[in-house]
């Protein structure tokens, strides 16, 4: 009981901080950019996937046009990680103390702690991500096998957030087809049946490319071979960004 206030403190103690920085920090330009996104509705838009209007213009909904409603689901989401995460720590290790320490240390890193609240595209990702690695977790470490459906539900909805997370789903098709632990879940329906509500969230973000000549597509895609090589400074600004967290 003692960690399960000591969660909801840390949960709510970030969750005080992010809206304390969210509305007292101005937008910088990629939310303004974002937030302009949000006035149209879209299935898509130029260069991300639409995850970052659709939360925009759900938390616009709730506070207005200010700078808490661009970026209350960011801070909704990052609190649901810290949760997901003490969750995930829980069923692996079955003890509370080794769970409360794992959702305290991802709080505290500094960009998550820091630029939690940013209205970006990581945020849905960072979410939906874990939220996809959670509902896997519950498969494995339990026995029932609709958990499958949730992971493909999450791990469509990353990638309705960011292209990054097309890597969850990459990972583990290869970790379902070479290895052997992966191979007999192939025998579940709820394994397909996971993956064909994956893809059917993505059908929308797929037709909207279609009718507009995969700009978002290209526009992301295309950046693979723009590469410049290794920079030290480069380097060091990643790991002081949002995409850390990530990572």
């Amino acid at each position: 009981m003692a960690k399960s206030k000591a969660l909801w403190a840390l949960v709510l103690g970030f969750v005080a901080l992010h809206v304390a920085l969210a509305m007292w920090l101005p937008l910088v330009e990629d939310e303004a950019y974002y937030q302009l996104w949000s006035r149209v509705p879209s299935a898509g838009y130029y260069d991300h996937p639409p995850m970052v209007a659709w939360g925009i213009a759900a938390g616009q909904a709730v506070f207005g046009e200010t700078l808490l409603g661009v970026r209350a689901a960011s801070i909704l989401a990052a609190a649901l990680v810290v949760l997901l995460t003490y969750r995930i720590a829980w069923l692996f290790a079955r003890d509370e103390g080794v769970a409360f320490r794992a959702a305290l240390w991802g709080a505290v890193m500094l960009p998550f702690a820091a630029l939690g609240f940013a209205a970006t595209p990581d945020a849905g990702s960072v979410l939906f991500w874990s939220a996809a690695a959670w509902a896997l977790v519950e498969v494995l470490q339990g026995d029932n096998r609709n958990w499958w459906l949730l992971v493909g539900l999450f791990a469509g909805l990353g990638v309705l957030s960011k292209f990054t997370n097309l890597f969850f789903g990459v990972g583990l098709v290869l970790w379902l087809v070479a290895s052997r632990e992966g191979r007999p879940w192939l025998r579940v329906w709820q394994v397909w049946a996971g993956a064909l509500i994956g893809l059917g969230v993505l059908v929308p973000l797929a037709l909207w490319n279609m009718r507009n000549g995969f700009v978002g597509l290209e526009r992301q895609f295309g950046r693979i071979g723009d590469a410049n090589g290794f920079s030290v400074g480069d380097f060091a600004a990643f790991w002081a960004s949002p995409r850390s967290c990530f990572w």
